[in-house]
């Protein structure tokens, strides 16, 4: 209720107390605070102050207006204009709610927990709250469910740093790794990632935070957030392992220990399926599926999850090395043996106690300057044909031989998935129709399409009736188009085989296959299949994009500016295949 009538009336500034619990806002714009300041110090409080009676004899507490009550004291005001209003049980939290509501100056994190209060007190579910606030129940449940997301990142939403529309993509983040969500707010609050690119493609800047230089509040550097990417063609070193140093001083003795790979570099260890099979099981795999490029990323998040998993690793490498050794002397003894025969045939005494390795290593000299001798004439040889070729064979005239040898290259690995994918579904020959009359009368057409195996065999039949080197190529060309345009919608899910045009993913020259085989169609796509053409040009724009963007970024130099608060400089994006 309100006193007369809810007729405004002035109370001593001494009669009115902040009580705990009441407003909602938990963060204060010092710059707007300011300027409410001067503004009653101009024109005095405008708008009167919500209280209620805090008790017999004991003055009055805010339930709505703390900011102006703060202005009024700041300027020396001895009384302030007020409504008083006994709230019913629960219900100031909601109050000051729908008071800040109705002034649209909360902050999402503090609206939210005011929503949360005022539920609480009022023993509301959402729906109901909803109703008696005058917004929408989605608008209820979005707010509330910012406060399941780590307190960094709330933190960052309060701020304005983190657009709220993030929340369902950071949970989903948060929900396997805290850390990770929170890094991942840091990179789009710094400025370093656009809210619609993360949005777009978490992976991408899930992958970044390995490249990123860290620091706390006080500027000291610190540990990247856990996100590991399982690329099972990329090993990882020792010291690119996201665990503490001590594990990191337990391995790298282990791994010096054997060897080094044959680029020169020392062993690395490589995560793959298993490895993510496991950690899914332990609740630390974080994965993002791309439906449209056939591929998922994947990132190991617990720093101990990793090092017992890099243990494991080591371990199996050191068991390798050790039968690999076994292997090596058993050879020895072998290559002795056999040094020892070949000795006696050649008519060279050995004495039997001789020290068998004296006769292996005369062995070696002599294979070593054979050895010299074939490089020296192999090299010969080579130039030879290099001369050859660049003054006979630089503008030859095309053959049948250098038409199937050209088919027997594109077709040499793939040739079944190529056919199956492509001239199966464009070759009404090799189709098996079937019309069927349903007890309706109805009738119903069964196509049943060849195997990738029986289109293999096709294919190589097809080649075969070439006459002509120009037919040949005709027919290469023929299933390349058929396997990059047509569209396998016409197949059942469970039979499609989604194959893919080499140079389809990554750059090099591969990467423009693609491009001139949707060249080559043109003039002969239906428009359904011109338009797919036309969207996968578009896309093969936006991944030639991406891999620019990747290799900007790599060398970008690492000593410029840093972002406030916890990321600094961003120096490049790692890769998320």
């Amino acid at each position: 209720m309100t006193d007369a009538n809810g007729v405004p009336r002035s109370l001593p500034l001494s009669a009115i107390d902040v009580e705990e619990g009441f407003n909602p806002r938990t963060t204060t714009d010092e710059k707007r605070q300011a300027q409410l300041v001067e503004s009653v110090r101009r024109h005095g409080i405008l708008q009167p102050l919500l209280v209620a009676p805090a008790g017999e004899g004991e003055g009055f507490r805010v339930v709505a207006g703390h900011r102006r009550l703060a202005a009024a004291a700041a300027v020396g005001l001895m009384e302030v204009p007020t409504i008083v209003r006994e709230p019913e049980n629960g219900e100031a939290p909601a109050l000051a709610v729908i008071e800040n509501l109705q002034r649209e100056d909360l902050n999402p994190i503090d609206e939210a927990r005011g929503l949360e209060q005022a539920m609480r007190g009022r023993r509301l579910n959402q729906t109901q709250l909803a109703e008696e606030l005058s917004i929408s129940p989605k608008r209820v449940s979005e707010r509330l469910g910012l406060l399941r997301l780590p307190e960094e990142v709330q933190a960052r939403i309060a701020a304005g740093g983190v657009p709220p529309a993030l929340r369902k993509t950071l949970a989903a983040i948060a929900k396997v790794s805290p850390e990770v969500a929170e890094g991942c707010s840091a990179l789009v609050a710094a400025g370093h990632v656009e809210a619609s690119a993360f949005e777009a493609d978490p992976a991408r800047v899930v992958a970044m935070l390995e490249r990123v230089s860290w620091q706390d509040d006080d500027g000291e550097p610190k540990a990247a957030p856990v996100a590991l990417a399982i690329q099972e063609w990329r090993p990882v070193r020792v010291d690119g392992l996201p665990v503490d140093e001590a594990i990191r001083e337990e391995l790298r003795p282990r791994v010096e220990a054997l060897g080094t790979d044959g680029w020169g570099d020392s062993v690395g260890v490589h995560f793959d399926t298993e490895d993510a099979d496991a950690g899914r099981a332990y609740g630390c795999l974080l994965e993002f599926r791309d439906g449209d490029r056939y591929r998922t990323a994947k990132f190991l998040c617990d720093r101990d999850f990793i090092a017992d998993r890099a243990r494991l690793k080591v371990d199996d490498l050191e068991e390798r090395a050790r039968v690999a050794d076994e292997r090596t002397v058993e050879d020895r003894r072998r290559r002795a043996e056999q040094a020892r025969t070949d000795a006696v045939a050649a008519g060279v005494e050995v004495d039997e106690d001789a020290d068998p390795e004296a006769a292996l290593r005369e062995q070696r000299r002599r294979e070593r300057e054979a050895e010299r001798e074939e490089t020296v004439a192999a090299r010969g040889a080579n130039l030879e044909l290099g001369r050859r070729l660049y003054t006979d064979a630089h503008a030859p005239e095309l053959t049948m031989d250098h038409a199937r040898l050209l088919a027997l290259l594109v077709f040499e690995s793939d040739a079944g998935r190529l056919a199956a994918g492509g001239l199966a579904l464009c070759r009404d020959d090799w189709h098996e129709v079937e019309v069927r009359e349903l007890k309706s009368g109805e009738e119903r057409t069964k196509v049943t399409y060849p195997s990738p195996t029986e289109a293999e065999g096709r294919l190589w039949s097809w080649l075969e009736r070439a006459r002509t080197p120009q037919e040949v190529l005709g027919r290469v060309v023929q299933a390349l188009v058929a396997a990059g345009c047509a569209d396998e919608s016409c197949r059942p899910q469970s039979q499609r085989i989604h194959y893919s045009l080499p140079g389809t993913y990554g750059g090099g020259a591969a990467a423009a296959i693609g491009e001139l085989v949707d060249l080559l169609a043109k003039p002969y796509l239906p428009p359904r299949l011109a338009e797919q053409a036309r969207s996968r040009a578009e896309w093969r724009a936006q991944y030639a994009a991406d891999l620019t963007d990747v290799a900007e970024i790599d060398q970008a130099d690492p000593d410029g500016a840093e972002p406030e608060g916890e990321a600094a400089v961003a120096e490049g994006e790692a890769e998320t295949a």
